[in-house]
């Protein structure tokens, strides 16, 4: 289980606080009011054991993005962050001509 820390006005009070996103990302998330945000992989597997490599790249991936949305200051949403690159939304994929060769400096 990873964890971040945002800013707790980028956090919006509801009453659900534990959200499953798509099964594609396979991650759940705990969104704390005081900015806690707690990620871990959405699988079967005992509580005790070891997730996947593939499983925690995922987690890091989504943590990352929850970073970068309270670097930029936006306000963390869980229905947001349910929309993921990838998941059958076109306008969602890559930029033209954006490759890591090109995106390196």
């Amino acid at each position: 289980m990873l964890w971040a820390q945002v800013p707790h006005v980028l956090i919006r009070r509801t009453k659900q606080r534990f959200h499953a996103l798509p099964a594609d990302v396979g991650v759940s998330m705990l969104v704390a009011a005081n900015g806690l945000v707690w990620l871990s992989p959405a699988d079967d597997a005992p509580a005790d054991a070891v997730p996947a490599p593939d499983a925690m790249r995922r987690v890091a991936r989504v943590r990352n993005s929850i970073l970068l949305l309270a670097q930029a200051f936006i306000q963390v949403r869980p229905p947001g962050l349910r929309t993921w690159p990838g998941s059958g939304d076109p306008r969602l994929g890559r930029a033209p001509g954006l490759t890591r060769a090109s995106a390196s400096i």
